[in-house]
This record gives structure tokens, sequence and C-alpha cells, in this order.
């Protein structure tokens, strides 16, 4: 395995494990990231960016690190931690289980397009 390192923007980080590693598993730290009332384990990177972009939008452009090896598979906010990673990357071995937060997302959705129905 090539270890992996990039710094670049939370989105961009996520985006890199999913081109490189299309089996992932992502897990928020709530640690460090706070409570996430949409659950915090079995995220894949698409899903977790979609719900970021509707929860916490800023976040995305916050710079982060990735840092994949034998050791680690993390990405650093340094704006949150320095010491401790915002979030788990599981993309070697066994994988924990990846849960369907598909349905998580749609309940996001439906207040976002009520919303632009109603302006029209």
């Amino acid at each position: 395995m090539r270890p992996m390192k990039l710094h670049d923007s939370l989105q961009c980080c996520l985006l890199a494990v999913a081109a490189r590693y299309p089996q992932h598993v992502l897990h928020i730290n709530e640690n460090i990231l706070g409570p996430q009332a949409h659950g915090a384990e079995g995220w894949v990177a698409e899903e977790m960016i979609e719900m970021l972009e509707q929860v916490q939008p800023d976040i995305l452009e916050e710079p982060a690190i990735l840092m994949i090896d034998m050791q680690r598979s993390e990405i650093y906010i340094p704006k949150h931690s320095r010491i401790e990673p915002g979030i788990r990357v599981f993309c070697r071995g066994k994988l924990p289980e990846c849960r369907n937060n598909t349905a998580k997302l749609q309940k996001l959705r439906l207040p976002a397009e009520e919303t632009v129905k109603a302006a029209l």
C-alpha cells in the first residue's frame, strides 16, 4: 500500500478517499466535531459530503489533512484538533458496516426542497 497525504479542504480530502478507495467507510469523531444528529458512523464520502452541505456547509471548505499509511487512516481538521482526527477512514482489510444513510439524506433534502417551492 502506498501512503497518501493530502493538505486541502475537507471536501477535497473526502473526494480523494472516494477516488483512491472505492470501498471505504468513514466515522465522524464526535469528540472533535460534536454530536451528529444524523449519526457519526458508517458513512461513505459522497454521502458525508451531501450531509455536511446541509448541516455544516462551512466545514467542507476548512483546511484538512488526509493521512493514510500503515499506522493510520485519518482526516485531521486543524481548526478543531491537531492531535485527534476529526474523521476516521476505514479503507483496508475488514471494513465496519456501511450504514445506508440515503434515508437520512432524504429527510435533509425535503425541508430544503419545500423552502424552494414556497419561494416560487
